[in-house]
């Protein structure tokens, strides 16, 4: 079956392509809609000075450079407003008759710059809409604004309970999988967390959970902790590592490509105090990783199951995941008997999971074949 002429322009909208979760799954999305037969613009308010991720072949960019901080709520008014109409202009120019847009300040922007206009707007939250840090303004707006999209999703079963409440029926769309890695390389002995430097994802806890990990066994004495992401508690944090004398066993890095360092992790670990669908979590398992989660963390995963084929902890527990850590730490053979089970539970996820038709059916679209 052909698509539709006037079904044919999908437009992704997010703030921009900085490293971070959200935007790999807009370039995930732009790749998996491109490889269904659309084609995909992939619109940024930011410009592309502070791009990290790269779109797929086929996949048309328009970077609006309309983002920056104001000094003042009346800059800050007019600040939004340009966005609007730049915006406005952009989707109307573009005539993308279906628009999915990330993030809820985006999604508030997107769905007033298209009033009026013929366009089926999708937003997507992409994380726990009742933990998520949001000011009385956005909030508003938000409640104002969502009635107005063709349909609101969520990328978990909590959300979408949580944002039905709100807003009714609210439609469940799943980050696109990643790929199943075939590396085989030997594995470190580094514990891998890539993240955000937030509160949300508990570097707090996994800091003291690491250096009461290490301890006296000499055994343990090579682990390294590898920190991958950006963030407002970058300073604090790296304060808290000094303090617990690990300053020489932590390894902060941002802006890296994350696959040669989930293909070498000795375990990797999310100790996340809330979270959306991790994909930091899914890379992982496609990659074959020895596997440590938080209950909160692992909840969004359909296939993660404690003691099978991961390490479940308590959220906020700095004793249960160091328990955790030292049992991965010091049996070789436990760890390669988790990461297999993860990547084989992974690879039938992935096979029973039929993304595609998850996006065509929430998105209304028709699909090609």
């Amino acid at each position: 079956m052909s698509i539709p002429k006037d079904e044919h322009s999908i437009a992704l909208v997010c703030a921009d392509l900085r490293a971070g979760g959200t935007q790999r799954v807009v370039c995930n999305a732009s790749r998996l809609l491109s490889g269904m037969g659309y084609v995909v613009t992939v619109v940024t308010l930011a410009d592309t000075a502070q791009d990290f991720y790269s779109l797929p072949d086929g996949v048309s960019r328009i970077a609006l450079g309309v983002t920056g901080d104001s000094k003042s709520l009346v800059s800050a008014i007019a600040a939004n407003l340009q966005r609007l109409r730049v915006l406005r202009a952009s989707l109307r120019a573009l005539n993308a008759k279906t628009v999915v847009s990330f993030l809820t300040a985006t999604n508030v922007l997107t769905l007033a710059a298209t009033v009026g206009l013929r366009t089926k707007i999708v937003v997507s939250e992409r994380n726990d809409p009742w933990r998520q840090p949001l000011s009385a303004p956005w909030r508003l707006l938000r409640r104002l604004t969502y009635p107005l999209a063709f349909r609101v999703t969520a990328n978990s079963r909590d959300a979408v309970e949580a944002l039905s409440k709100l807003f009714g029926r609210t439609w469940y769309l799943p980050n696109p999988l990643p790929t199943r890695s075939e590396s085989h390389q030997a594995r470190e002995d580094t514990v891998l967390v890539v993240g955000r430097l937030s509160h949300q994802k508990a570097y707090d806890v996994l800091l003291r959970a690491f250096a009461r990990a290490l301890g006296p066994e000499a055994n343990r004495k090579a682990w390294r902790l590898i920190i991958v992401g950006t963030g407002e508690q970058g300073a604090a944090l790296r304060e808290l590592a000094r303090e617990l004398r690990l300053g020489h066993r932590v390894e902060w890095l941002s802006d890296v490509r994350t696959e040669p360092l989930y293909a070498r992790a000795g375990i990797f670990v999310l100790a996340s105090r809330y979270e959306g669908m991790s994909n930091a979590l899914l890379e992982a398992f496609a990659a074959g990783c020895p596997v440590i989660a938080t209950n909160r963390a692992a909840r969004s995963i359909p296939f993660v199951v404690h003691g099978e084929n991961a390490l479940i902890v308590p959220s906020d527990s700095t004793d249960a995941l160091a328990d955790a850590l030292v049992s991965f730490m010091g049996d070789e053979r436990l760890r390669a008997e988790k990461a297999r089970e993860g990547k084989a539970a992974f690879s039938v996820f992935a096979r029973e999971t039929n993304v595609e038709a998850e996006w065509a059916s929430v998105l209304g679209l028709r699909r090609a074949t």
